[in-house]
């Protein structure tokens, strides 16, 4: 295992399990305790966790609520990945589709390239971005306000500009899943651009990695009768998706 998987791989002890030892991921990982608070030094430098001399606790413990989209696309990159190249077997030729701001939904924009027929609409600077050479998508920007730490623009332009547009398919990211809290975001900012995505959208698709299933985050911007599809990856507990199924949700998974 390389340092990359290694990073991502605490990474998601840290989600779950909220707080760890050095000494435990040292004995789990088979290498150093120097090395392993190395790796933490560099977990906490982009918000997945907060140091202590022992050990780290989860972001959202330590009262962080956000991490930065740059640091974000470094962390489960293939699962993202494969999520996004299956998320994009949902758009059809000529269809209107609206991305959200997000690691994610940066990757479904970068699958979109080479198509034609498509137009994008966003809300993220990201995906604007990545798009705006493709001379068969046509992408339109909301406007707003930029929040920084997602590259998004929020705020009342942007939600005016939302809800008067009509797409035909709508990718969101959420930060947390769970059917008696609904889907959820780090902030309200962003929870009001997603519930006005989905207003205007024809169906509309939750893309999130398995590390956000049964978990919730600040901000609730949709409940399950208000979503089509969950697009998550392969490593998905089978028990949360017969949940998520028998309450009328489609799961699709995404694997390697």
């Amino acid at each position: 295992m390389n340092y990359k998987e290694r990073y991502t791989h605490i990474a998601e002890l840290i989600r779950n399990k909220k707080r760890v030892l050095v000494t435990d991921l040292a004995a789990h990982f088979n290498v150093s305790e120097v090395t392993i608070r190395k790796d933490l030094t560099h977990l906490e430098e982009i918000g997945i966790c907060r140091r202590f001399h022992s050990g780290a606790v989860a972001a959202t413990e330590a009262g962080i609520i956000d991490v930065p989209v740059k640091h974000k696309v470094t962390i489960a990159k293939d699962l993202k990945d494969r999520i996004a190249r299956l998320a994009v077997t949902l758009i059809e030729p000529d269809n209107t589709v609206m991305i959200d701001a997000g690691s994610t939904a940066h990757l479904i924009a970068y699958h979109l390239k080479g198509r034609r027929n498509i137009r994008v609409v966003t809300n993220s600077l990201m995906v604007g971005s990545e798009l705006a050479d493709e001379t068969g998508i046509e992408v339109v920007l909301t406007g707003g306000n930029v929040y920084s730490v997602s590259q998004a623009l929020v705020g009342s332009l942007a939600i005016e500009a939302l809800r008067r547009i009509h797409v035909d398919i709508a990718f969101v990211g959420a930060m947390g899943v769970s059917i008696e809290r609904g889907f959820t975001s780090p902030t309200l900012a962003e929870a009001q651009c997603k519930e006005a995505m989905f207003a205007g959208a024809g169906k509309k698709v939750i893309v999130t990695d398995h590390t956000k299933l049964e978990q919730v985050s600040f901000a609730k911007f949709a409940g399950f009768p208000d979503v089509d599809i969950l697009v998550t990856d392969s490593q998905a507990d089978s028990e949360i998706v017969n949940k998520y199924r028998n309450a009328g949700l489609d799961v699709m998974l995404a694997s390697e």
